[in-house]
């Protein structure tokens, strides 16, 4: 989750009872600073005066897991204006003392900002709403008409059935600036259900539908700006209601700390548009079948891979496991049935050069990096080979999950022979495979 300004507010907190928070005690109401930092890391530190250590109803002490913290936290200082604050699964893993106050600190898996929650209440929902980075490059239509004005009409909201309880879709939003000429344009993403669910329920939808798009974007693509909202959630102004929109911060990845300025799609929004249900609802079921894979192969492009060894062996992992997923092994297939039997498809597409010597370097330099044979090292991939290895398997696999999730063949020749070529990404990588120096 890529959060640009970082979140840190001083409040008070005390864990929830049936009690209403106008009864407890001011004992029990502990000061503290919430820090929600890039990426979705929340920390709650509480400071507690050793002389009214003692007198606390709950006691606080290093490994203690609390299902729910709630508080308020001073979001405008001058009117004296305060936010609740709803902290789910909080972890202590610090505590230190100084000029007569203890410490604790507690990791805090999600902070619902804009709510107070009851101790054993389970949020529910109807609406998860997220900015998705790189979409307005993805989706390169737009409301925004120049000529000798600006002219702006909102577009249509663009909805898709999900499965049989989340739809989801695009919307558009602006932002006009008549004082200097200026129309700003963003696409948010929205996932709905009809019947309330679980923010678990919204929160792994959404993930499979960022996992999606950044295969789609070719590129580490992070979501931010999360608002949930259910229909019993209200404001009224005046006669009309409307919905009240709660924040909602989490650790999701993929997450990168730079944002991409220009993004170069494997597949632009048109391509699909058409077909976009049905594309969508074959990329969750094969999340749902082969997430072990995906999620390896997602791993080799963030940060987590630092050494280009490690790229590799997670590479080869990641089609090992989704051979394993799709075809139901009994039995661990060898990496060199794997790479035949992934191979075999893409030739009508791509010209592949020596396969037998490609997979034998593979399997060979896959073998040394595992057991770090001596009489193997030889005939091991290193440096630049290893580096071109790496390229040639990635396009492999992106290939071969786009012929799974329903792509036609006339739509993957679109992708592999198109000018820009994913701006000589996709290009370079297929290049690799069909050129007798690689």
């Amino acid at each position: 989750m890529r959060i640009k300004e970082e979140y840190r507010k001083f409040g008070f907190f005390w864990i929830p009872s049936n009690v209403s928070d106008v009864h407890l005690d001011k004992k029990d109401k502990i000061p503290g600073r919430l820090s929600i930092e890039n990426g979705g890391r929340i920390e709650l530190e509480l400071f507690i005066e050793l002389e009214s250590f003692e007198a606390l109803s709950t006691e606080f002490k290093i490994g203690d897991i609390l299902p729910r913290i709630v508080g308020t936290v001073e979001i405008i200082e001058e009117v004296k204006k305060f936010d609740f604050i709803t902290l789910d699964n909080c972890s202590c893993y610090k505590s230190s003392t100084s000029t007569g106050v203890q410490k604790f600190v507690f990791s805090v898996e999600k902070a619902f900002v804009g709510v107070q929650y009851e101790e054993n209440e389970k949020p529910q929902f109807n609406t998860f709403c997220f900015f998705m980075e790189g979409l307005h490059q993805w989706i390169t239509y737009s409301g925004i008409k120049t000529n000798h004005s600006i002219e702006y009409k909102l577009p249509k909201e663009i909805d898709y059935k999900v499965n049989n309880h989340f739809s989801f879709s695009f919307y558009f939003k602006c932002n006009r600036d008549l004082s200097n000429r200026q129309v700003t344009e963003k696409i948010f993403c929205k996932i709905v259900s009809l019947e309330e669910q679980s923010i678990k329920a919204f929160i792994e939808i959404a993930r499979k539908i960022n996992i999606f798009l950044y295969f789609a974007m070719d590129d580490l693509v992070c979501i931010n700006n999360v608002t949930i909202t259910s229909d019993r959630l209200k404001l009224r102004f005046e006669d009309i209601q409307v919905p009240q929109y709660i924040q909602l911060f989490y650790r999701s990845r993929p997450f990168v700390k730079t944002t991409p300025k220009i993004v170069w799609p494997l597949f632009r929004f048109d391509l699909v548009k058409n077909d976009m249900e049905r594309i969508l609802q074959n990329w969750i079921k094969l999340y749902d079948q082969t997430f072990p894979a995906l999620e390896l192969y997602l791993s080799t492009q963030t940060d987590e891979q630092k050494f280009l060894e490690n790229k590799f062996l997670t590479l080869i992992q990641s089609l090992e496991a989704y051979y394993q997923k799709i075809f139901s092994c009994n039995e661990y297939p060898s990496t060199e049935d794997v790479l035949k039997a992934t191979i075999k498809p893409l030739k009508q597409w791509i010209c592949i050069y020596n396969e037998e010597q490609l997979v034998k370097n593979i399997v060979c330099t896959r073998h040394y990096f595992t057991h770090y044979n001596p009489k193997k090292e030889n005939k091991a991939l290193k440096g630049r080979e290893l580096f071109d290895a790496c390229l040639k398997l990635e396009v492999i696999f992106q290939i071969t999950l786009l012929m799974r999730i329903g792509f036609s063949d006339s739509q993957i020749k679109t992708i592999i022979t198109r000018n820009d070529c994913n701006r000589d990404k996709l290009k370079r990588k297929i290049q690799l495979l069909g050129n007798a120096d690689s």
